[in-house]
């Protein structure tokens, strides 16, 4: 049975820095490169019918990758939680399953975006960030049976290796 790792959260929390870190030789599936495809010019937003088919290509690529008995990562956003919680779900039948939602606040991710220098659509970040996250997801987790751990990503980076090596 493989494994599967799954991090969620809003842009800059620092997912992508603990996985780099911690986990730097589990393959990365990132849905970010699957939704800026869709994207008409860089760094404008992209639609919700567009984000929707970058999970659904995502969603094909994790299964494929699913068949290697190699540990893998997965990176979502806090997009389409109703999609990723089918998804999940039905992947921890088949699959070892551990989600880790990945929290910070507002102002936090704010100045990570802004130290990163990415190109993000300002209007998109902050409708991003604004979401009630991790309190839209919870519910579904619970009505779906997943289990779920919360990692505060203002702690320090040590310390979050150290929550999620007690986890995998």
């Amino acid at each position: 049975m493989s494994s599967l790792l799954v991090f969620i959260g809003k842009p800059a929390v620092g997912k992508s820095t603990l996985i780099s870190v911690a986990l730097s030789t589990h393959v990365h599936v990132d849905v970010m490169p699957f939704v800026t495809k869709y994207e008409n010019k860089p760094g404008n937003s992209v639609s919700h019918e567009h984000t929707l088919l970058g999970y659904n290509d995502m969603y094909k690529h994790l299964d494929k990758e699913l068949k290697s008995s190699r540990p893998i990562v997965l990176e979502l956003g806090t997009n389409h939680s109703d999609l990723n919680v089918t998804h999940l779900k039905h992947l921890s039948l088949k699959h070892e399953v551990t989600i880790f939602l990945c929290t910070a606040s507002i102002e936090t991710s704010r100045k990570r975006a802004i130290e990163r220098n990415n190109n993000m659509n300002q209007k998109a970040l902050e409708e991003r960030l604004s979401r009630d996250f991790p309190n839209s997801h919870t519910p579904l987790f619970a009505n779906a049976s997943l289990d779920f751990i919360i990692l505060d990503m203002e702690k320090p980076l040590a310390d979050n290796i150290k929550e999620l090596q007690k986890h995998i």
